[in-house]
Formats: structure tokens, sequence, C-alpha cells
């Protein structure tokens, strides 16, 4: 605030002309872009009021400062912001180009993922068909197996007639 006051009592009374001048309340006005530009800082705006007089008038706290420079080296500034953009603009091509790069390097490591990944789904369920192929051959065995024993066992004697049944 105190640099407020310090800018207002820079200013004088329209009125009476008096640089006795209490700030009243403020506000910021915003400036038009210039076309294709940046927006403009904006500009701080006071309602003065006089102190001897009472009188209230706009002053300004707050402006743009322009600098002076000779015309060779604003043509430098110059040619150093259409050299800069236009290494920015590469720049940005070659981020695009190593985005797009990435983006398929991507899909390459999934697509070799999930081709790893079927290889080893195949791998399981050879193994798994291998697996099968026993258990039904052992399964014909064991069968054959017991309908022999099952034959058989009527012929031989048994110690324990605690099984069968009187006929």
């Amino acid at each position: 605030m105190a640099s407020a006051e310090r800018l207002l009592k820079l200013t004088a009374c329209p009125k009476c002309g008096s640089r006795k001048i209490a700030p009243a309340r403020g506000f910021e006005a915003v400036a038009e872009p210039m076309s294709g530009g940046p927006h403009p800082p904006p500009i701080k705006v006071s309602i003065g009021q006089c102190e001897k007089c009472g009188a209230e008038f706009p002053t300004i706290e707050s402006r743009k400062k322009y600098l002076l420079a000779p015309a060779a080296e604003l043509e430098k500034v110059r040619k150093a912001m259409e050299r800069l953009k236009s290494e920015n603009e590469a720049m940005n091509f070659r981020m695009k180009e190593i985005v797009a790069r990435e983006e398929e390097l991507q899909s390459s490591i999934e697509k070799v993922r999930s081709e790893g990944e079927v290889k080893i789904l195949e791998r399981r369920y050879e193994v798994l068909t291998e697996n099968v192929s026993y258990l039904r051959s052992e399964k014909e065995r064991l069968e054959r197996l017991a309908s022999v024993l099952s034959l058989a066992a009527p012929l031989a004697p048994s110690s324990s007639n605690r099984y069968r049944t009187k006929t």
C-alpha cells in the first residue's frame, strides 16, 4: 500500500493542483491484446481523492514500461527470436517423432510379450495333452488289470468268508 500511496502522491489534483491524494478505491483494467500477441499485463487504476478539495479522479498506478534500443540491436534480437522459433519448431517435430517411435516400440513390446505368452500357453497345452493321453492309457491298463483280477478272484481260495454270501 505504501507504493500505491507514493505513486498517488506524485499525481496532482486536476482541480486544485494539490499533490496530497488519498487512494479511495482501485481496480485492474485489461488492455486488448495485439493480434497474435500475448495478453498485456493488467493496468492498475485507482480512484484518488484530493485531501484538500475532495475531488475524485482516476490515477494509474502501474503502466507498461518500454525500453529504448538501437535499431541494430533490435534487429539482432528479432533474428535471434526467429532462430529460436525455428529451433523450437524443429524440436517440437523431433519430439513428435520420438513420441511416435515410443508408441511403436510399446506396441512391439506388447506384441512380443503376447507372442511369448502364446508360446508358453501352447507348450502347456502340449504338456497337458501328453498327460491326458498318459492318464487315458493308464486308465485302460488299470481297467484291464481290474477285469483280469475280477475274473481270477472267484477261482482263488478265500481265507475269510466274511464277504461271501451264502447261496
